[in-house]
């Protein structure tokens, strides 16, 4: 299920791409956002919901699609593809590391789109009690 369209993608101001890269990714991108949230606008209606909290919905998917688009990388088993290997003395890079500077393996979600989805109450998991 898709919950953003190109026009509000565009709207949103991130970063550039094409319709065709964006109906690539947007399916990706809200299964990605969906899982967070757990599937809250599944059982819910976003074009009634508050406001607030839609449209932050919707920017952490744009900004998930920007980020699977600037990583190159639209599951975890990309992101766990070597970004080199040899073999026989040949060796082989793509020249796209996907570390993060500290040497750790980065995610396939976007931080960015967690962090505008912190003050939604949609990342809320509750408390036992």
């Amino acid at each position: 299920m898709t919950y953003l369209t190109y026009d509000e993608y565009k709207k949103f101001g991130y970063q550039e791409v094409t319709e065709e890269e964006f109906k690539r990714l947007v399916v990706r991108a809200s299964d990605f956002i969906d899982i967070r949230t757990r599937n809250f606008y599944r059982f819910h209606d976003l074009e009634t919901d508050i406001e607030f909290r839609a449209t932050q919905f919707k920017k952490a998917i744009a900004l998930q699609i920007e980020y699977m688009a600037t990583i190159g990388a639209v599951s975890t088993a990309d992101i766990n593809n070597p970004t080199s290997w040899s073999l026989d003395g040949v060796s082989v890079s793509n020249g796209n590391s996907r570390l993060a500077d500290d040497g750790t393996a980065i995610s396939i979600i976007s931080e960015d789109a967690m962090e505008v989805l912190s003050e939604t109450g949609l990342l809320y998991r509750g408390v036992p009690s």
